[in-house]
C-alpha cells in the first residue's frame, strides 16, 4: 500500500504569495491516486513520517503546512505523541492540524475532542476547525473548542448549491467575528 500527500497552496491575503500548503493524503489504487476508504488504515507513525518527508524539501518561503485529521484520529494518543516530534523536525515551518467534520462510528464525545485540542495546543501545534458552519462543525461545537483553536476554516465549496451571495456573506461575517479565519474552495 502506497500513500502520498498532495498539496494545495495557501495564499496570503495581502500580496497573494504562497505562504504554505494544505496536504491531502491519497492512496495508490490501480495506478491512480484516490481518496482513501479508511484513514485508520494508516498509523500515526506512518502519517508523521510521511509529513516530515513531504515538508522538509519544501522551499524556505513556506511558513505553514496544514493537514486533516478525522475526529477518531484527532483523539488518537499516538498523534499526540508523533505530531509534536514532526513540528520539531520541520521547524520553522508551523504545523496546523485541521479537525474535519467527517462523522465517525462510534461518535467521538465532545469532551474527548476538547481534551485532544488542549493537548495539541500544549504541544505548540496549531488547531484549525475545518469546514465551519456545515456538518458537525457548528457554532455550539466551535465554542467548546474556541480556546484551543488557531483559526476557523470556512469552506466556500460547501455553499455552492445555495447561489445566494447574501447567505454566504452573512455566514462569513459570523465566523469572522468568532476568530481568525481562512477560506477555502474559492
Amino acid at each position: 500500500m502506497m500513500i502520498r500527500f498532495f498539496g494545495q497552496p495557501q495564499f496570503t491575503a495581502t500580496d497573494h504569495t504562497i505562504k504554505g500548503y494544505e496536504l491531502f493524503l491519497r492512496e495508490s489504487v490501480d495506478h491512480k491516486w484516490v481518496f482513501p476508504d479508511d484513514f485508520k488504515a494508516f498509523t500515526a507513525y506512518e502519517t508523521a513520517n510521511l509529513l516530515v518527508q513531504t515538508i522538509r524539501p519544501m522551499p524556505k518561503t513556506v511558513t505553514s503546512v496544514a493537514f486533516n485529521l478525522d475526529p477518531d484520529q484527532f483523539v488518537d494518543p499516538a498523534y499526540q505523541t508523533y505530531l509534536p516530534k514532526v513540528q520539531e523536525l520541520i521547524a520553522p515551518v508551523r504545523l496546523f492540524v485541521e479537525l474535519t467534520e467527517h462523522p465517525c462510528a462510534p461518535k467521538i464525545a465532545n469532551a474527548k475532542l476538547v481534551e485532544a485540542a488542549e493537548g495539541f495546543k500544549a504541544n505548540h501545534l496549531y488547531v484549525v476547525l475545518d469546514d465551519v458552519g456545515t456538518g458537525n462543525n457548528t457554532p455550539p461545537f466551535a465554542e467548546l473548542l474556541d480556546n484551543n483553536l488557531a483559526e476557523y476554516k470556512f469552506a466556500m465549496q460547501n455553499f455552492r448549491e445555495s447561489h445566494d451571495p447574501h447567505e454566504i456573506t452573512k455566514k462569513l461575517a459570523y465566523w469572522h467575528k468568532m476568530l481568525m479565519m481562512s477560506i477555502s474552495g474559492l
